[in-house]
């Protein structure tokens, strides 16, 4: 399913992004993976459903979404596995991230 997100400001993107790349190298820690970076779709990783719920989880808590995050995968029916850490950090910011 495509999602229409606003286009942030380079530094708020940035700065998710970069977080979540964080995030992912340490649940990745000793795995076979190569680099990960902003264009790494997360279903690549080989994460397993307790993975996704951890950065989500940890998303939520860094930038004080609440349950926003969460919520809008399940009403717009996201796959997260589907999605570029690069749109992860978009949606993010689209549903109350940093401003």
């Amino acid at each position: 399913m495509s999602v229409e997100l606003h286009v942030p400001a380079a530094g708020q993107e940035s700065e998710v992004e970069g977080f979540i790349v964080e995030l992912l190298r340490e649940v990745t820690e000793g795995w076979d993976l190569g680099a990960v970076s902003g264009a790494t779709v997360l279903g690549s990783l080989g994460l397993e459903s307790i993975n996704l719920v951890y950065l989500i989880a940890e998303l939520q808590e860094r930038y004080a979404l609440g349950d926003a995050l969460i919520e809008r995968l399940r009403a717009d029916q996201i796959d997260i596995r589907a999605l570029p850490v690069t749109g992860m950090a978009a949606l993010v910011i689209d549903v109350g991230g940093p401003r």
